[in-house]
């Protein structure tokens, strides 16, 4: 049984994603959250292995949000639903310890997908968002791989 908790911007969408991952038998949702502060006051039970975060539009708010539910469930997982943002938003909030991502436009089948990843140890990023990281990284490589004097032409 994978246990998860859902935190979502409004209690109509939290609960519909809540209702969703249950229809998976292999899945229990402990608990469901509006803010992210009252799920971090809160103990349980059993443990947590995946906390699914929907955010309509990602803040600083909720990147430290995420970073402080990383400092305070370690073991916990966390995979955010929010519509595909720009490339530093998408880094600020993997570096502060999410470990999945799927854009708005996922399927049932994506986040069941997904939960069974982090479960699994793995990370799981939606097409769109691996497209963006993969853009970011071959641009790098690319910048990386120019001969010196190149390098120093560019500088102003």
């Amino acid at each position: 049984m994978i246990n998860v908790i859902v935190i979502g911007a409004h209690q109509l969408q939290a609960e519909g994603i809540a209702m969703m991952i249950e229809s998976n038998s292999e899945f229990k949702v402990l608990d469901v959250h509006i803010h992210s502060l009252d799920f971090l006051h809160k103990t349980y039970e059993e443990p947590v292995h995946v906390i699914v975060k929907n955010i309509s539009k990602i803040t600083a708010d909720d990147i430290s949000d995420v970073q402080e539910i990383q400092r305070i469930h370690t073991k916990a997982k966390v995979l955010i639903i929010s519509y595909a943002e720009n490339e530093e938003t998408i880094f600020n909030i993997i570096k502060v310890g999410a470990k999945g991502f799927l854009s708005h436009d996922a399927t049932r089948q994506d986040l069941f997908e997904a939960i069974y990843s982090l479960r699994s140890g793995y990370d799981y990023f939606s097409k769109c968002i691996t497209n963006i990281l993969l853009n970011r990284y071959v641009a790098s490589i690319q910048n990386h791989e120019k001969p010196e004097n190149e390098q120093v032409e560019q500088l102003s």
